[in-house]
């Protein structure tokens, strides 16, 4: 269960808006209580002093909802380029804050938000802020909207492959045949070659549409997509089942037009503090002690902070002693862990060696004192200090 998700594409103009609000409507119909976000919008004008939103428009009348536009399209640019560009041009100042204070209150409000990005993933918003960020900090699953014809193997796999260097938990593909191609060799071949050489979830094929009203939109959706699939993301309230996870606990459903965020929050830290106690042995930890008492559980970091199950931050003052230096989610870390687990993740100095232990070694001998042109390789601080005697005597 997540509280929402992310539509995204191989490129721009290829329907996102379209399949969004169809998911919308559908999704709609099928009981659930939705909202919508886009949260950047270029390309559009104003009316009476106003932006005149066109895919933010599309998506909230989808969702039946009345939200001001501001908080379902925080930030409109008349320049169809994207919003790093679009600001520039435009000589607007992009907030993150006030974007993450929309998304706040979306997800606060309703049961389900879906949101829909621009471009593909590695779109900027800032100089040092890209789509794939947006989604990170929204902690949300993404949908990728592909074309059906030839060169959408190699978009829709790239698409793929930045998703997953991100940590983002694709959901699945559907392609949409927006410009009303003929179906060759490659527009049948391609979705299970995707999916074969992926490993991700075909969702549906969607054809081209004369008729966009709602109506056909969603009939469609309901007959070509695996609404199965979405509906499955959706969060219910727990009761109880411990082998019922979510894996987003900070969000709940409506009961009665009244959001139980906090409720599931904290029945889902109870849960997870119940089978912590149950299943594991903390070290250098009085057991008799931490049984009596409520644990932080820490969920996520950032920066250098800690995040618990309550979204409730903590300065990070014990582990970066000695592994957070840089802080959590350092970009450049992350990358160098990512690119060298795909070549290996792990290999001993037992009778063997490797690169990246022959580059560091170096590395640090060029940094110490004079004298000091070994480096031996331990994972803590108190048998590093026994080795160490050991070689001085």
């Amino acid at each position: 269960m997540t509280k929402g998700i992310f539509i995204t594409g191989t490129d721009t103009g290829i329907g996102k808006t379209i399949v969004a609000g169809g998911i919308v409507a559908a999704l709609k119909n099928r009981g659930i209580d939705i909202g919508v976000m886009k949260p950047f919008e270029t390309g559009i004008s104003k009316l009476n002093g106003s932006w005149k939103l066109q895919d933010g428009e599309f998506l909230k009348k989808a969702a039946g909802v009345k939200d001001p536009d501001s908080l379902i399209t925080p930030f409109c640019f008349k320049n169809p380029v994207a919003p790093y560009v679009a600001a520039n041009l435009e000589n607007i100042r992009i907030d993150l804050n006030e974007v993450h204070h929309a998304f706040s209150e979306l997800t606060s409000k309703y049961q389900f938000i879906v949101v829909e990005g621009a471009g593909g993933l590695l779109v900027p918003i800032k100089n040092d802020y890209l789509y794939t960020n947006l989604i990170k900090d929204f902690d949300i699953p993404v949908v990728i909207v592909a074309r059906p014809g030839l060169g959408t193997i190699n978009h829709t796999l790239l698409t793929i492959n930045a998703a997953k260097s991100y940590g983002f938990k694709v959901i699945g593909i559907i392609f949409n045949n927006y410009n009303n191609c003929d179906y060759g060799i490659a527009e049948k071949t391609n979705p299970k070659i995707i999916k074969e050489l992926s490993g991700i979830s075909i969702l549906g094929e969607i054809p081209f549409l004369s008729d966009l009203s709602l109506e056909n939109l969603v009939r469609t959706i309901e007959e070509k997509i695996d609404m199965k699939k979405l509906m499955c993301l959706v969060p219910t309230l727990l009761r109880g089942n411990e082998n019922n996870l979510p894996l987003i606990p900070s969000f709940a459903r409506r009961e009665n037009g009244v959001v139980h965020t906090k409720k599931t929050s904290q029945q889902y830290s109870e849960l997870l503090e119940k089978l912590d106690k149950r299943y594991i042995w903390h070290p250098f930890t009085q057991m008799q002690d931490w049984i009596k008492e409520t644990p932080v559980i820490i969920e996520k970091g950032e920066g250098n902070y800690l995040i618990d199950t309550h979204g409730k931050k903590y300065i990070d003052g014990v582990s970066s002693l000695w592994t957070t230096i840089h802080g959590h989610q350092k970009k450049e870390i992350n990358e160098a862990i990512i690119n060298q687990t795909n070549k290996i993740a792990h290999s001993t100095l037992l009778g063997l060696t490797n690169i990246p232990s022959i580059e560091l070694a170096e590395r640090l001998v060029k940094i110490t004192p004079e004298g000091l042109n070994k480096v031996f390789y331990l994972d803590n601080g108190s048998t590093a200090v026994e080795i160490g005697l050991i070689i001085a005597c």
